[in-house]
């Protein structure tokens, strides 16, 4: 675990997450195509 200033905190658990969301979306994205192409 990285010691940040408690200031930034919070931006830098915002930016986790919306990397984590994006990494999701983008997963389920290529799964739904693949599912598609296989049918």
């Amino acid at each position: 675990m990285i010691v940040v200033d408690q200031k930034y905190q919070p931006l830098i658990e915002r930016e986790l997450a919306l990397e984590k969301k994006e990494a999701l979306e983008q997963f389920i994205a290529n799964r739904d195509k693949e599912w598609r192409l296989s049918k």
